[in-house]
């Protein structure tokens, strides 16, 4: 039951970040990252993270990450052909080092952190 708790209020800061546009990269802007990659990564960003704020072990980081991975992917995987979210390393870094640094109590709140704002899109269809 904690495993579902954790999880859901995870993706429900998710859900409920505010929609930003995305505009796809310049021809002369480094190569996109792939869904795979963003997933992954992502998942692992904030399942040790997760870890780090848990007060009671409720599900390994293993399991964490599989489930965040399904979720991402899906949350990708969603999106319209001819609008894909298009992320470069920079940005996305940017994210990953925002999700670290940040305290456990300021991660439970309803804001776009620098670089994540890719997140809010992947809920919509």
């Amino acid at each position: 039951m904690r495993k579902i708790l954790t999880l859901a209020l995870l993706l429900s800061f998710f859900g409920s970040l505010p929609l930003r546009a995305e505009e796809g990269p310049a021809p002369s802007e480094p190569k996109a990252l792939t869904s795979k990659q963003v997933s992954q990564e992502m998942a692992e960003t904030w399942c040790a993270k997760m870890e780090e704020c848990s007060k009671e072990k409720s599900m390994s980081v293993k399991e964490c990450q599989k489930i965040l991975f399904k979720s991402f992917k899906a949350g990708f995987d969603r999106q319209p052909k001819e609008k894909p979210i298009q992320l470069e390393r920079g940005s996305f870094d940017m994210c990953k080092t925002n999700v670290t640094k940040g305290t456990c109590e300021g991660l439970k709140g309803a804001k776009i952190l620098p670089g994540c704002e890719f997140i809010s899109l992947l809920g919509q269809q």
